[in-house]
């Protein structure tokens, strides 16, 4: 079975999913321009052709996790949080947009996970 076959065994099957920002640095490297408080959430948003290219290349499937901050030496800063329904509202634009995989990153707590969990179908 090949890697991509057990990739997608696993989310069938409700695995835990592990995704770093690879996407962000490959969609940068292509010209998306990254938001500094949302890394590549704007990239997916403004240029989504690209970013479904970018998973076509490399998995096939794409994914959502964004920070809810940004990096500031020495430490995160969380000063424009979202509340877990604003997220759940974000979130059902990126499964509209083709997302399979959602989830969040720094800044994404609990609250934000069980919130975007009613869109499992």
């Amino acid at each position: 079975m090949t890697r991509y076959l057990k990739f997608v065994n696993r989310f069938a099957t409700d695995g835990t999913i592990l995704i770093d920002g690879a996407t962000g640095t490959e969609a940068e490297r292509r010209g998306v321009p990254q938001l500094k408080n949302a890394w590549n959430g704007g990239g997916a948003l403004s240029h989504p052709d690209i970013i479904r290219q970018i998973h076509l290349d490399y998995i096939g499937i794409a994914g959502a996790y964004p920070n809810a901050g940004y990096w500031i030496k020495p430490n995160w800063q969380f000063m424009d949080e979202i509340s877990p329904e604003l997220y759940f509202a974000e979130a059902k634009s990126w499964v509209s947009s083709g997302a399979q995989i959602i989830g969040g990153c720094c800044g994404v707590g609990p609250e934000h996970i069980r919130e975007i969990a009613k869109l499992r179908g």
